[in-house]
């Protein structure tokens, strides 16, 4: 069983690796989310936000053919989840539309990429 420190290590290793895969791949993110909105029309039992599931799937395909990580089927899991070799790692994909101002007034889960320290709470 792992310790508290080795727990915390392990979550900042595998967010630093995905914080840097997510920089280096957002301009193909952001474009295959525009191509998703301009196809994708809503239903009467689609999600309220549209693009939702397109994102989950994006970045699914960016994390398997860039890292190569496992996905994993559990029962109970987040929209995404991986396996690799000390870890199962649960990625919650959520979007929101934001206007400009939002952004630049500063949702700190925007500003730092989700991660909150301690001090920042």
């Amino acid at each position: 069983m792992l310790n508290n420190n080795e727990i915390q290590f392990l979550e900042k290793k595998y967010f630093d690796i995905l914080s840097d895969l997510f920089d280096r791949n957002l301009g193909e993110i952001i474009t295959q989310i525009y191509s998703q909105e301009s196809i994708i029309t809503p239903s009467t039992t689609a999600k309220s936000n549209t693009i939702e599931h397109s994102v989950e799937n994006i970045v699914e395909g960016i994390i398997f053919s860039q890292l190569g990580w496992k996905v994993c089927s559990l029962p109970v899991s987040s929209d995404s989840c991986f396996e690799v070799g000390n870890a199962i790692i649960n990625i919650d994909d959520d979007t929101e539309r934001l206007d400009f101002e939002t952004i630049i007034e500063g949702d700190k889960s925007i500003i730092n990429g989700g991660y909150v320290s301690e001090e920042d709470e």
